[in-house]
């Protein structure tokens, strides 16, 4: 499914249910695996996306309270684009 050689957007969550939540609402090119050591999260879920290009929006308008963070993974690299406040 995905190709980590290209941008993937990952999404971290508060906990499991907020995970699930968003993988279902993302449809197909949604992906829960475990977080990544080089990030934080309470639940030890997150979303990973197959595609950057306007994926924050869609991700912010289908959050709820559980959503913690939001980076783009290149490579070996994370950068984080949105955490909440």
């Amino acid at each position: 499914m995905e190709n980590l050689s290209e941008k993937i957007t990952v999404a971290t969550f508060f906990n499991h249910y907020g995970a699930m939540r968003m993988k279902k609402a993302l449809g197909p090119d949604a992906l829960l695996r475990p977080v990544p050591r080089l990030l934080s999260s309470s639940c030890g879920t997150c979303v990973f996306i197959q595609r950057t290009h306007e994926v924050l929006q869609e991700i912010l308008e289908k959050a709820d309270e559980n959503l913690e963070a939001v980076y783009i993974k290149d490579g070996d690299k994370y950068t984080n684009i949105w955490k909440v406040s």
